[in-house]
Order: C-alpha cells, then structure tokens, then sequence
C-alpha cells in the first residue's frame, strides 16, 4: 500500500466487499489510447445523462458528444447500458479517492456533496437514477441498489465511531440515522433542481447542519412566526380524466395501463404502441383518445392525485403534531394499498427534473406547494411548543420533505428493508417534543401532502 497523505483519510471502500458493483470490461485490454478514449465516452455520458436523464440519450448522442463516430463508440462500449455501468463505478471510484483527501475530522455525506458541487453532473446523474433505475428491469437498478447499501453502510461506520467516541448525542441510532441521512441526500438533489431560479437549495448547508444536529442539538433560538394559511390551490385536473361517456371505461383503462408502465420504464421509454398493446387496442384507438403522449402523461398524474386526495378530504386538522403524524399514517396505507402510485410518482419526479420533460412545471408546483404546506406546519408546531427548541420550522420543513422521497426511492430498491413511514415517524420522534399518531383508519392518504394539490402539466414556453 502506497504511503498515507498526511493529514487525510485512507482510502478504504466505501462499501463491503460484498455490496461493490464491478464496472464494465472491455473485450480486449484496453492501450493508453484506448483507455483515454474510454475515458471521453464515459465522462460525456455523464454530462448527457445528468441533462437529459438516461432514457432520453442514444447513443449516437454520447457519441457526439464524445467527439466520435458511432461505430467508434462501440469499438469501445457494445451497448448503453454497459457505458451506464462505468459510469456509475467511475464515480464509485472517484468518490472513494475523493473522501480519502478529505482532512481527518470531516463529514462523510456533507464532504461528498462538496465535492459533487464541484461538477453538478455527479449529483444530477444520482438525482436522476435514484427514480428512473427503480423498476427492476432497468440497466441500472442493481448498481444503484448496491450504490444505496455501500453509502448507508460507510455513513453508518462513520457514526458508529463518532458514538463510541462520544460525538453521537445520546440516543442517537447510527443505523436508522444513516439512513435518514443518506435518504434526505438524495431528495434534497431532486427538490434542488426544481428550485425556480435565484430560490437554490444549498445540499451541502443542509447535510453540514443535519450530521452537526447528530452531535448535539442546536441551542434554543427565536423562531419565525407561525403561519398556519394554506397556500393557493392549485388547478384541479379532474376534467382531463373525463370524456364522452360511452368512452370513459376505455379511457379509465389506458389510464390504469400507462400508469404501471410509466412506473415500469418512465414517461421517455415508453411509447404509445407499448401502451396501445397492452391495453389491446390500436394506435389509432389510443390517439382518438390521448392524441398526444404528454396527454396521456397528465391524465396519469391527475388520477395519481385525485385517488390520494379523495380519502383526505374528510380528515380534519388537528394541531400541526397531529397533522404531521396523520400524513405519516397515509403514507403507511399507500404503502399497503397503493404501491404503484408512489414508484409512478418516484419514477416520474426524478425523470422529469429536467426543464425540457413535459411534467416539470407540474412537479415544480407540486414542490412548491408541498414545501409552503410543511413550512407552515412546523412554524405552527414551533409556535405550540412541539417543536424542540432551536430548530429552524423552515429547514425542518424542506429536511422532511427531502427525507420523505429520499425514502421512497431507497424503498423502491429494498422493500423488504425501507419502511417509509417507520423512518418518518422515527425522524418526527427526535425533532418534535410530542406526538400521538392518530388512528391509521383517519389517517389522511398522501406521500407527500395530506390535501388536494393537482397541478396541470404546462405546456413548454
């Protein structure tokens, strides 16, 4: 082993041995010159997955990008998914060596995003797989599914050895806190790129403060004035989902349809034939219907809406602690009743981060909207005492947020291991000072916000 860089890390794995992901391997050993260009392919796949997400990039695009032809490219890489591959070890590989420059003393999940900073790709592209790679049948899943393992283990050992040497507070649990951590990370990289412009959400501040709250609580602060008004509400779709009567059966049924395949594959991998087939009917048929895709898409995510929101309407607001535990316990019945709607969800907020999707501006408002809601819960349960001193309401709010779709994506890779609404309710245990879970059979039925908050899917300027 070469010789330790004074003052840094050893760059030991971030991951068991295990849990690693092996890259790509070329069919003959690659020279020099083969390695550099390797190299090129991969780091403009980067770019262009990061922009565009993975469904939307062909490879003669990366080969472009790549300044190379197409047949080049696949002297190099026989096909997409296999430049996936290596991108995803290349950053793994990065990573590593980028943790082990770190100064002893520093942050695992706060020190990476800085480094992510420096190259918004490295974020974008996690951002962007942690939804689109959730089906199993995607190139990526089981390298992401590694990628969430190996980052929960390496935070996990990280506060391990912070508990043992005194700097976890006092019941703090290494293993649950890891995950919370690693899973607000990554939905504090989705809620960044919907920030409207001159609004950004600084990753690293908000990973920096939450791993210095896990070594002591912050002290007591004025906190700003509680605001409990609802914000405006949002257009209701309910009429995108109604037609001629004599067709509405037919049209319910595409619906049904499209929404387990855009859970499958994403809005961008799948075409309207592929819809058209599976509900058994033409092309034709289907556009008489939907004439456009994008069509289809807002009619997916206004039934995705209104099926969660119906169960909610009757529910009445008790104090914020009871509102906040009351949307948790929604989120235990969709989990049991309703799992195609959060992977539909999952899916389509990471794939449509980007600003050219057709469903940006609906996620962008629903963001918003959901923000603004949980902002003013946790300014109220400042306001009432049941928030425990020195917690900024606003920050809290955003962490939730994050930490709730976080979780939804871990949960999509390992069901069996990912309980969203446990991890929630255990979050809201160390940051509220009180909290009765109301009864699961009046729980509102939401991930993420206990109202109706339909928004259209806007048209591109």
């Amino acid at each position: 082993m070469s010789a330790q860089k004074a003052g840094t890390r050893q760059a030991a794995p971030l991951v068991p041995a295990s849990a690693a992901a092996a890259p790509a391997v070329p069919s003959r050993a690659p020279t020099a010159r083969g390695r550099a260009r390797r190299a090129q392919i991969v780091e403009a796949a980067l770019h262009l997955f990061a922009a565009s997400g993975y469904s939307a990039v062909s490879l003669r695009d990366v080969a472009a990008a790549a300044g190379i032809t197409h047949p080049g490219l696949l002297r190099h890489f026989a096909g997409k998914g296999e430049i996936l591959a290596e991108v995803i070890a290349d950053l793994e590989e990065r990573s590593r060596a980028a943790w082990a420059d770190q100064p002893a003393g520093a942050r695992l999940v706060s020190a990476l995003q800085r480094w992510n900073d420096e190259d918004p790709a490295r974020s974008g592209v996690i951002t962007m797989l942690s939804g689109e790679a959730g089906p199993d049948g995607h190139p990526a899943h089981a390298a992401m599914a590694a990628r969430y393992r190996r980052v929960r283990w390496a935070a996990q050992e990280e506060l391990r050895a912070r508990a043992a040497s005194g700097g976890l507070r006092d019941g703090a649990d290494p293993a649950g806190e890891a995950m919370r951590l690693t899973a607000a990370w990554d939905g504090l990289g989705l809620i960044a790129r919907y920030r409207p412009e001159g609004h950004p959400v600084d990753v690293a501040a908000a990973l920096a403060a939450y791993e210095e709250h896990l070594r002591a609580w912050p002290p007591p602060a004025p906190c700003p004035p509680a605001d409990r008004t609802d914000p405006p509400a949002l257009p209701d779709l309910a009429e995108a989902l109604v037609g001629p009567e004599a067709g509405q059966a037919r049209r319910d049924r595409i619906v049904e349809v499209a929404t387990g395949l855009f859970a499958e594959r994403g809005f961008v991998a799948t075409s309207m034939q592929d819809i058209a087939a599976r509900v058994g009917v033409s092309k034709a048929a289907l556009f008489h219907h939907y004439p456009a895709k994008s069509d289809l898409l807002g009619a997916v995510l206004a039934m995705r809406d209104l099926t969660i929101s119906e169960e909610s309407q009757d529910y009445p607001r008790g104090t914020a602690v009871e509102t906040l535990r009351g949307a948790v316990a929604g989120a235990r019945r969709n989990a049991e009743l309703r799992p195609g709607l959060i992977e539909v969800y999952a899916v389509l907020s990471c794939e449509a981060s980007v600003p050219q999707h057709p469903a940006h501006g609906y996620f962008a408002a629903r963001f918003a909207r959901a923000l603004s809601f949980f902002e003013g819960l946790f300014r109220a349960a400042a306001a009432e005492g049941s928030l425990r001193a020195g917690l900024d309401p606003d920050a809290e709010a955003l962490w939730f947020l994050a930490l709730w779709d976080g979780l939804q994506f871990q949960w999509m890779y390992e069901p069996e291991l990912v309980s969203v609404p446990d991890q929630l309710d255990a979050h809201l245990d160390t940051v509220l000072a009180t909290g009765t879970v109301p009864p699961t059979d009046t729980a509102p039925a939401t991930d993420t916000v206990p109202v109706a908050d339909a928004a259209p899917v806007a048209p591109e300027a």
